[in-house]
C-alpha cells in the first residue's frame, strides 16, 4: 500500500525486487511528494517489463481492505508482504525457503519495528510474511492481521528478517485511533478484543492513562490468549505506576503472574513498583529482579522490548545496589548491562 513513501520506498523495493518474481503496489491515494520518481529509481525497466503492477485503489480507512486489494492481484504461489517503510534484510535467502520447506504454509519472520539512538532494537515481535496465497485473507481496518480459512504449517525461518523504518511524521497523530474508535463503535456491544487492546497502546502512547487502562482491563476480560492477557496485565501495572497508584500496580503485576508464572515481564514491573516513591523499597525489588531473572526470556509472537530483558534489567539491578550501598555489585551491574 503506497502513499507518501517517497522517504522509504526506494531503499524497500531495492532490498526485495531482486528476490521476488512480481511487485503489486496499490496507490491509496494520490502521493504530494516524490514517491513515483523513487519507485522508478529503483525498478528501473522493471517498471515496464510486465513483473511490477502499481493501480489506484479507494482507500476506505480500512487497511484489510487496501491489502485484500493488492492480495487479488497476486499470482504467484507465494505472496511475501511489506510497508513501504520496511526493508527485507538477506532477502537472498527468500527463494530457498518455499523450495527447501514445500509443506510449509507460512513462513514467520522477525519483525525490526523499532531501535533507540544507538540502534538497539526496542520493539520486535514475529510476523506472517511469506505465505502460500490461496486461503488467506486480511482481517482488522487497523494493525490488521493475515488468517487463513483452514488449518495450515508455520515455519519461524532465522537469519531473514523486516526492519521497519518508519518516519516520524508519517501520519497524523489520531489516524489509528480514529479508525479504531470507529470500529468499537459499529462492533458494540460484542467488540473484537484486540480494538479493546490496539486502543489501551494508542492511548497510552498519548498520555490517556486511564483511558487505555479502562480498555485493557476490558480487552483482559473478552480476550482468550493467556499471553495476551498477560502483557495487559503488565500494561496496566506499568500504567498504574505512572499514576502513583502503587497498590493497583501490584495487584495488576501479582495477577499477570497467576496466568503466565514463568514469563520475567511482570516480576520486573513489581521490582520497578518497589523501587518507586514512596516505598523505595530496594531489597524487595531485588528479589523480584532475581525472579524475573531465573524465566526464560518469552517465546512469543507479540510485541517485546528485548532491551527489557537485558540492559534495562541490569540497570535496575544497578540502581538498587548503590541505593544499598554495595557499590561492587552495583558497578558489576552497570557493567553488565555494557554486554
Amino acid at each position: 500500500i503506497v502513499r507518501n513513501e517517497g522517504r522509504t520506498i526506494k531503499n524497500c523495493l531495492l532490498s526485495v525486487a531482486p528476490h521476488v518474481d512480481q511487485i503489486i503496489m496499490g496507490l491509496a491515494g494520490e502521493s504530494t511528494d516524490d514517491t513515483m520518481e523513487q519507485i522508478g529509481e529503483a525498478l528501473g525497466e522493471r517498471v515496464s517489463d510486465g513483473s511490477v503492477f502499481i493501480y489506484d485503489m479507494p482507500w476506505e480507512e480500512d487497511f484489510s481492505k487496501a491489502r485484500n486489494s493488492v492480495l487479488e492481484k497476486c499470482t504467484g504461489e507465494y505472496f511475501l508482504w511489506l510497508d513501504g517503510d520496511d526493508v527485507l534484510i538477506n532477502g537472498e535467502k527468500l527463494r530457498s525457503l518455499p523450495e527447501h520447506n514445500p509443506n510449509v504454509d507460512a513462513f514467520y519472520m522477525g519483525y525490526d519495528y523499532a531501535r533507540d539512538e544507538e540502534g538497539n532494537n526496542t520493539c520486535y515481535l514475529v510476523r506472517e510474511r511469506l505465505v502460500k496465497r490461496e486461503g488467506w485473507q486480511w482481517v482488522g481496518a487497523v494493525h490488521e492481521v493475515l488468517v487463513r480459512d483452514r488449518p495450515h504449517d508455520n515455519m519461524e525461518v532465522p537469519g531473514i528478517w523486516v526492519q521497519h523504518n518508519k518516519p516520524q511524521d508519517k501520519h497524523g497523530p489520531t489516524r489509528n485511533l480514529d479508525i479504531l474508535y470507529a470500529q468499537l463503535a459499529a462492533s458494540e456491544p460484542n467488540p473484537d478484543p484486540r480494538i479493546l487492546a490496539y486502543l489501551g497502546a494508542e492511548n497510552a502512547g498519548r498520555g490517556k492513562t486511564e483511558e487505555a487502562i479502562f480498555h485493557w482491563q476490558r480487552f483482559v476480560r473478552l480476550s482468550g490468549w493467556d499471553e495476551e492477557r498477560y502483557q495487559a496485565q503488565v500494561r496496566i501495572s506499568n500504567a498504574y505506576r505512572s499514576m502513583g497508584k502503587l497498590d493497583k500496580a501490584l495487584t495488576a503485576a501479582f495477577e499477570a503472574t497467576s496466568i503466565l508464572p514463568d514469563w520475567p515481564d511482570a516480576y520486573i514491573s513489581i521490582a520497578k513498583t518497589y523501587c518507586s516513591e514512596p516505598l523505595f523499597n530496594y531489597r524487595a525489588a531485588l528479589e523480584w529482579l532475581k525472579t524475573s531473572a531465573s524465566k526464560p526470556i518469552p517465546n512469543t509472537m507479540l510485541i517485546v522490548n528485548p532491551m527489557e530483558y537485558t540492559y534495562d534489567r541490569s540497570i535496575l539491578v544497578a540502581t538498587c545496589y548503590t541505593h544499598l550501598g554495595d557499590w561492587e555489585m552495583a558497578l558489576e551491574n552497570f557493567r553488565n548491562s555494557q554486554t
